[in-house]
């Protein structure tokens, strides 16, 4: 985790990458404005999504069993349909791979290198989305609240 305070949960990103040396310069990238957590195995995600909470997980596509890892992703999206999800990739992925990122509603793709700073715009804009999406339902129930 990096940063001395604790951010909100819409200020979360759990960054799953077995790049690890990438992870800390995105997490460091992030430092200030998000709260990171890195994990270097796909397995540990779920245990950290679950104990994290993360508003954005920021995944690398090629990272363990990729089918694993698309599996992985349906479960997190099924646990929170208000989840930011963005890949990244070492190497450029065919139209069928794409397809099935597209398939898993991730929020965006991003070929590596990607510099952090965009990176970290594109997590950014996701959270800005989820926090719109947010104030929408809220200030519909607000308007509509429920009858008992």
């Amino acid at each position: 985790m990096t940063g001395s305070t604790i951010l909100s949960p819409a200020r979360r990103v759990l960054i799953a990458d077995d790049d690890v040396e990438y992870a800390r310069l995105v997490a460091d990238t992030l430092a200030g404005a998000y709260d990171c957590r890195i994990v270097s195995v796909a397995e540990e995600a779920v245990k950290h999504f679950t104990e994290f909470d993360p508003a954005v997980v920021v995944a690398e596509r090629w990272m363990g069993d990729a089918d694993g890892l698309f599996r992985l992703l349906r479960g997190l999206r099924s646990a929170r349909a208000d989840l930011g999800i963005l890949l990244t990739s070492t190497r450029p992925m065919s139209l069928a791979e794409t397809m099935q990122c597209w398939d898993v509603d991730v929020d965006g793709c991003l070929q590596k290198p990607v510099a952090p700073d965009e990176l970290a715009a594109r997590v950014d804009q996701v959270v800005r989305r989820i926090d719109a999406a947010r104030e929408l339902h809220q200030a519909t129930a607000d308007i509509h609240p429920r009858e008992v």
